[in-house]
This record gives structure tokens, sequence and C-alpha cells, in this order.
């Protein structure tokens, strides 16, 4: 019977523990990226343009998702392929972010928008300019669909909730076992 209940508790535990270990692998994921971010800007600063491109390349790597490594790797970049892919992560990962926009604009060759943009008079389109074709880039493009760090920790919390719940109608089980024995 003992036995039971140790077990009922390590099952409830275990749901802890595993967050526990998730938010410390984060942490240190997230530590490493930073380390990369600050290497990368002493490179810079130094003046080693392609050592702060291979560090700040790792970083992306590493954590694709972060908007700073991106604009971070953007500013050692030189192919206009690799900077209008740079450009477009930077803006999957923050649509707010009007600088990008105005700097993938100016890289695709479109006009800047002015400050108040106007409705075009209506009448016939404009014919569409051809522009050459690019080269391949070297940087990949995010993926669409990212699950936010907050819906693991929730799926986290419901597992190891659940398994808590249930491990409590256990004990409660066992106690109410013992009392009518």
């Amino acid at each position: 019977m003992a036995a039971l209940v140790d077990l009922v508790f390590s099952i409830k535990w275990w749901g802890l523990a595993r967050l526990m270990d998730a938010e410390r692998a984060d942490q240190l994921h997230s530590a490493r990226v930073k380390q990369l971010l600050q290497e990368g800007e002493q490179a810079f600063a130094s003046g080693d343009r392609r050592l702060a491109h291979e560090t700040w390349r790792e970083a992306v790597t590493a954590d694709p998702y972060n908007e700073v490594v991106w604009l971070a790797l953007l500013r050692v970049l030189e192919g206009e392929d690799d900077r209008v892919v740079c450009l477009e992560n930077i803006i999957a990962i923050n649509p707010l972010n009007v600088e990008a926009r105005r700097l993938l604009r100016r890289e695709l060759g479109q006009p800047e928008m002015p400050a108040r943009a106007r409705k075009p008079a209506p009448g016939p389109a404009p014919a569409p300019t051809k522009t050459a074709p690019r080269k391949a880039s070297t940087l990949s493009p995010i993926p669409e669909s990212r699950e936010h760090p907050l819906t693991a920790l929730v799926r986290g919390l419901g597992i190891g909730l659940g398994l808590g719940v249930l491990g409590v109608v256990i004990a409660v089980a066992i106690t109410i076992v013992q009392m009518l024995a």
C-alpha cells in the first residue's frame, strides 16, 4: 500500500520536475544566445565583420525567432538576397517593425511610402516593371508557425496538474479503503 502511495506522489512530482527541467534548458539556451550576441558585437566593434557574421549566424541558428539577433545580422550582410531574407524574417517576427519594412522596400527597389499614403486614383493599374532575377540566399526563412513559449508551459502544467490530480484521487481512494478496512 505504501508503495502505491509513493508511486502516486512520484507521478505528481514528475510533472513538476519536467516543467522545471524545461525552464532550466530554456534559460541556458537564452544565455547562450545572449553570449553570442555580445561576442558578435565585440567583433563588429573591433572591425572584424567576418567573425561578427559567423557569430550572429550561429545565434540565428540557435534562436531563429529572435528579432534582435536578426537585426544584428543585418548589419553585416552584404548580399541583396541575404538582406531581403533577413528583413523578411524580421518582419515575420515583428510585423510592426516599420524600419525593417522601409529597408525591405528599398532592397526590392519599391518606392518609399509617404508618411500619409493616399489612395490611388481609380484607373488602369500601372504595368509591372521587370526586375532581374535574384540569386539564391544563403539564409533560410523562419518557419511560418511557431508554438508560443507559454503554450508549452501551459501544456506542461496541464500534464503535471493532471497527473497531480490523478495522484490526489488515488491517495483519497487509498485513504478511504484504509478507513473501511
